[in-house]
């Protein structure tokens, strides 16, 4: 069965990146390359061939594997299912808790759709 697996990289500051495995080795190779944090003698070294070449810069997590018989073109339901894929892949992108990422759906299920706000308060209200 083919399917496609979802990974998500995490740094120590918090910063979260989520993609196929070939989508987060490119990331990180652009990353040495452009990020500064790398002498030019370490690049080389610090470049990714392989998903665990990761483990030494990111935390990587396994999160989800989507089957590909559930996007069977020819099946009644693909246009629904694609729709699903694409508004989890929002959810993901946009860092939603699983909670808030049922929201979403129920929200995409009635033609809206859902914003994170930062909200700004005095801290005596914390």
């Amino acid at each position: 069965m083919e399917e496609i697996k979802l990974y998500r990289l995490k740094d120590g500051n918090g910063y979260t990146k989520v993609g196929t495995d070939e989508e987060l080795i490119s990331y990180h190779n652009d990353y040495v390359i452009n990020s500064n944090n790398f002498k030019e003698n370490e690049i080389k070294d610090a470049m990714a061939k392989v998903l665990t070449d990761l483990d030494e810069y990111w935390d990587v997590e396994h999160f989800y594997t989507v089957p590909l018989y559930a996007i069977v073109e020819n099946s009644p339901r693909y246009k629904e299912r694609i729709h699903t894929i694409e508004q989890l892949w929002q959810c993901i992108q946009n860092g939603y808790t699983y909670s808030e990422s049922q929201i979403h759906m129920k929200a995409f299920l009635d033609g809206k759709t859902t914003a994170k706000r930062l909200v700004v308060i005095d801290k005596e209200s914390v």
